[in-house]
């Protein structure tokens, strides 16, 4: 504090501490209220604002006295937050106006033209054109409307401005304000829609030339099975045949029996045939086929085998 803050605090206070004392204003508990005032303005004169202005702040919620705002805005002020201090001049400025108190009015209102000039300020500038539903808010609170235009007076420290949007990233910075920082001009930058997040791709179907490649590997084991089937069946009907044969004379069982075991061979032969053709086919398509199907591929095949009295068949069915 300079000499000549000290004088034009001096006289101030003295004019404060004369005028304003609770015990002529209307409250609830006038004596509790009092004895703050007091023990804060022996605080003041020994410069200890830090612990005179929490008793007026108590005394005030008190009394709600014009005397106390005045002396609270005084306070405020020597303890370096000018901003509270100009909102509390301000009050107190309205109300000795409307008291037709001369005096406090020009005590408040040479303060109020000092502080203005010289109080920290906080501008916000919105991006252009602005989000829909945009929000901004200085130190948790919604942003005032002076801090889009002259600046929003506010007390050194820390202060955060934030911003957001629907479908928009948010905006979060932090500024150190100083009792010498002046206006500080905060950007709100233009923000890319936030994307929602995306389901990760499903995997890319199998090639129809692939599946069709296993199904017809599938089918040459499946004709590998039915084969052996038949030609087992071949060689218990022949041995049949030849215990009611002697020499090349057979009974109708016999004969029966001979007629099976030929018939049983041949579906094992064409079987077993059919078999290996089919998965050394399917083993082919199977490693040639692309990674991902091209555009009309063919849908996924389907094995149909049947059998029967020794009958037997088998086939792939698909659509194209």
């Amino acid at each position: 504090m300079t000499i000549t803050d000290r004088t034009r605090f001096v006289a101030a206070f003295f004019f404060v501490a004369a005028v304003a004392s609770p015990s002529a204003s209307l409250g609830g508990e006038p004596d509790r209220a009092e004895s703050l005032f007091q023990r804060a303005r022996a605080l003041m004169e020994k410069n200890d604002f830090a612990a005179a202005c929490p008793m007026l702040e108590e005394a005030y919620g008190l009394d709600h006295g014009e005397g106390t705002l005045l002396a609270m805005a005084l306070c405020h002020e020597s303890n370096g937050k000018p901003a509270t201090a100009l909102r509390e001049y301000r009050e107190s400025l309205a109300l000795a106006v409307k008291a037709k108190r001369a005096d406090r009015v020009m005590l408040a209102e040479s303060h109020v033209q000092d502080l203005e000039k010289h109080v920290p300020r906080i501008v916000l500038r919105l991006p252009s054109p602005a989000p829909n539903a945009l929000s901004v808010r200085l130190d948790a609170a919604p942003a005032p409307a002076e801090a889009l235009t002259t600046g929003a007076a506010v007390d050194p420290g820390t202060h955060e401005v934030s911003a957001q949007a629907p479908d928009y990233l948010p905006f979060r910075t932090t500024l150190e304000i100083r009792v010498d920082s002046g206006v500080v001009t905060v950007d709100i930058p233009p923000r890319t829609p936030a994307q929602p997040l995306s389901p990760p791709p499903p995997p890319p179907p199998s090639s129809g030339t692939r599946v069709l490649g296993l199904v017809l590997g599938g089918v040459g084991l499946a004709s590998a099975g039915v084969g052996t089937y038949f030609g087992i069946a071949a060689f218990n009907a022949e041995a049949k045949s030849k215990d009611n044969c002697t020499g090349n004379v057979c009974s109708s069982t016999g004969v029966s029996d001979n007629h099976d075991a030929r018939t049983d061979a041949l579906v094992a032969d064409i079987t077993l045939g059919a078999g290996a053709v089919a998965f050394a086919t399917g083993l082919y398509f199977a490693l040639k086929s692309p990674s991902r199907p091209r555009v009309g591929a063919a849908r996924t095949p389907s094995l149909v085998v049947w059998a029967g009295d020794r009958r037997a068949g088998m086939g792939v069915a698909t659509t194209w």
